[in-house]
């Protein structure tokens, strides 16, 4: 055989064995790639999850916030409105669910949707009036989202004459605090 015909065929060979080579490559590649992006894509989903769910507990949260905000101002304004059960030592709650005053509880239903506030309010007689304690607890379910405490002096009442608003005026606003604790403005 000619010298020159062998090596043309041993150069054919070897260039049909790099093309099959080349192709093997990038199907194995583009395999890799797509084993990559599906891991991103999974990744991706998990965080866009955690993200939703952890917007719609700020919703709520912004909701109960909202909430217990509105029953303060009402406790500042009249401490004593919207009680109507005694839970023993002197302590007076608000019925569960109603947000205090009217229209409360369609309040709560369209700012959190099945949020309930209640508010626990326990007098201490002082000798020139009464401190009013407030917990205000906003409630889903059995789970407490967010609770509040404040206080209201005031001035010339005993613990059952109820609110003496007009006997001198010096209530101070027990004002929206921070999340399970609160101010006390006296």
């Amino acid at each position: 055989m000619p010298r020159g015909f062998a090596d043309h065929s041993v150069q054919r060979r070897v260039a049909a064995d790099r093309s099959v080579w080349a192709g093997a490559a990038f199907v194995v590649e583009a395999l890799i790639l797509l084993a990559f992006l599906a891991g991103c894509l999974a990744v991706f989903m998990q965080l866009f999850g955690d993200a939703t769910e952890r917007g719609l507990q700020n919703v709520q949260l912004e909701a109960a916030v909202e909430l217990a905000s509105n029953r303060a101002e009402q406790f500042a304004a009249s401490p004593l409105a919207g009680m109507e059960s005694s839970a023993g030592d002197g302590r007076l709650e608000q019925a569960a669910g109603a947000a205090g005053g009217a229209g409360g509880a369609a309040d709560a239903a369209a700012a959190g949707g099945d949020l309930v506030v209640t508010c626990d309010v326990t007098p201490e007689d002082l000798p020139a009036g009464v401190l009013y304690h407030a917990v205000i607890g906003v409630w889903d379910g059995d789970e407490l989202v967010y609770e509040l405490a404040t206080a209201r002096y005031v001035s010339g009442a005993a613990a059952g004459d109820g609110d003496a608003a007009g006997a001198g005026g010096a209530g101070g606003a027990g004002g929206a605090g921070g999340a399970m604790g609160g101010g006390s403005n006296g």
